[in-house]
């Protein structure tokens, strides 16, 4: 028997014990072996990695805290190892997984955290943005603590004017987590918002509905966790003062941005920051 097809039996026989329907334990246990195989094999089993990838997303956000590491170390596993073959395909996921991976830079379980960040750093190569993936790179691949919100600010900065389609995606997949489980990651998705519309204007986010984006945030302002309630209130309150709050005509205002309110917060915990 083949090696080729021994290494095809174990990672099938992997995939099946992570992703099947089990105890969050197995599947955590089963995870952080399919990582070790993977990294110790490489990727030359292109359809069971392909499957990988797009299985292991789902646990982003599950509540299981080692289920959520294991997930996230995993994907930035593939990402470190894939062949070059494959990075178009794998650039999508990145892509769409974006939102997830900002937002649990401030994941309130710190090793979640910390692994997310290992994962970003290894994604910037797929963004195609040279720019985009050098702000990346300078905040995770550092020693120190990440600056989210410095990081997110240089980000926006960058996406509105070389690539507002990405920025657009990021935003929508942003919003999803206005429901999320965790009030720490509720109040990071308000912020987000927030600093992307701080460096947008009427004239480059055509595609933001900023009616149904202020009823949302008018139902976060009786959120059950404080901090989302105050952070939900500080970006209507920025949006009222915006051109988007008194804009007569798609093109009046061009190019005005919404005020920095934000700028004294740390990302996501709304006190005032040190770094």
């Amino acid at each position: 028997m083949s090696l080729k097809h021994h290494r095809t039996l174990i990672l099938d026989t992997l995939v099946q014990a992570s992703f099947m329907p089990s105890a969050d334990e197995a599947m955590t246990e089963g995870i952080i072996s399919l990582a070790k195989v993977l990294s110790q094999l490489g990727t030359r089993t292109g359809p069971v990695i392909l499957a990988v990838g797009m299985h292991v997303r789902a646990f982003f956000d599950h509540k299981d805290d080692a289920l959520r590491t294991a997930s996230f170390a995993l994907f930035g596993t593939l990402a470190g190892c894939l062949r070059k073959r494959w990075h178009t395909w794998y650039k999508t996921q990145v892509r769409q997984s974006w939102a997830a991976l900002l937002l649990h830079l401030q994941d309130p379980n710190k090793e979640v955290a910390k692994e997310c960040r290992r994962a970003v750093g290894l994604c910037c190569p797929y963004l195609g943005l040279r720019r985009v993936q050098g702000v990346l790179a300078f905040y995770v691949q550092g020693s120190g603590e990440v600056r989210v919100n410095a990081l997110l600010r240089d980000l926006c900065r960058h996406l509105v004017k070389e690539k507002p389609a990405l920025l657009e995606g990021l935003c929508y997949r942003t919003r999803r987590y206005y429901t999320s489980s965790w009030p720490e990651i509720r109040a990071a998705a308000i912020n987000f918002t927030g600093i992307t519309l701080e460096y947008s204007s009427p004239g480059t986010t055509r595609w933001l509905n900023i009616a149904h984006l202020q009823s949302s945030l008018r139902s976060l302002e009786k959120d059950s966790s404080p901090p989302v309630q105050v952070v939900a209130t500080q970006v209507l309150e920025a949006i009222s003062k915006s051109p988007w709050g008194r804009v007569q005509s798609p093109n009046e205002h061009h190019g005005r941005t919404l005020p920095r309110i934000f700028s004294g917060f740390c990302f996501g915990c709304l006190r005032p920051c040190t770094n």
